[in-house]
């Protein structure tokens, strides 16, 4: 099934037919709009360069994630070296129960997409843990690979874990993030701009960077 994002037409929104889709975009003067496969990834289209701040008008709960590292991999023609530190953070903020949950780590030697990829891993885990997964959840990344390849994730577990250039990069990661996604059953994507107005995202952040100044 495909889901139509339009953000700029004669109306905006996700729609379930290019019938409709095109009545709102076709001879549009700028008009901006996508189909995925997912409606997780047509939301987070369709929220990108909104500001986020914690609105729970509609979701129980927002979760921020962030992973970061600092290597010699972040720079054009660098490589990450065994020693590089790398981390990654979340956080869990509740509408309904006066809770906030951190959880931050870090290893030697990973990339940064790892690391994204890390933080939004541990941070289901803990929504199970508590028993929330079946709560209407925000998740707020800054990651745009991770939230552009969610809506990949299907055709890469049909196909073997393949993409068209080989094996799919951090397969070990993505295989463990796709039955957790599973499990979280009303979740929605929303892509945040790093280090910029959103203080969830700018809190994670921090986080992580003090486990590397700190713990590493």
């Amino acid at each position: 099934m495909k889901f139509y994002a339009v953000r700029k037409g004669r109306k905006v929104g996700i729609f379930n037919t290019w019938q409709e889709t095109k009545e709102n975009v076709v001879n549009f003067s700028g008009a901006e709009y996508k189909s995925f496969n997912s409606m997780e990834a047509a939301q987070a289209y369709l929220n990108a360069d909104k500001p986020v701040v914690d609105d729970y008008s509609d979701c129980d709960i927002i979760v921020y994630t962030d992973g970061g590292c600092r290597n010699n991999g972040v720079h054009k023609g660098g490589h990450v070296k065994k020693d590089d530190k790398a981390a990654w953070a979340y956080t869990i903020r509740c509408k309904d129960e006066a809770c906030s949950i951190d959880g931050v780590g870090g290893e030697r030697g990973a990339t940064n997409n790892q690391m994204e990829l890390t933080g939004l891993i541990e941070a289901i885990e803990m929504l199970i843990k508590k028993n929330w997964q079946n709560k209407k959840i925000r998740f707020c990344l800054d990651s745009k690979y991770v939230i552009e390849n969610i809506d990949r994730l299907s055709t890469w577990k049909a196909a073997g874990w393949r993409n068209t250039s080989g094996l799919v990069a951090n397969k070990d990661k993505w295989q463990k993030l796709e039955p957790l996604l599973q499990e979280c059953t009303n979740k929605s994507f929303v892509w945040v701009k790093g280090h910029a107005d959103s203080e969830g995202n700018n809190y994670v952040d921090r986080k992580l960077n003090e486990y590397m100044d700190d713990e590493m």
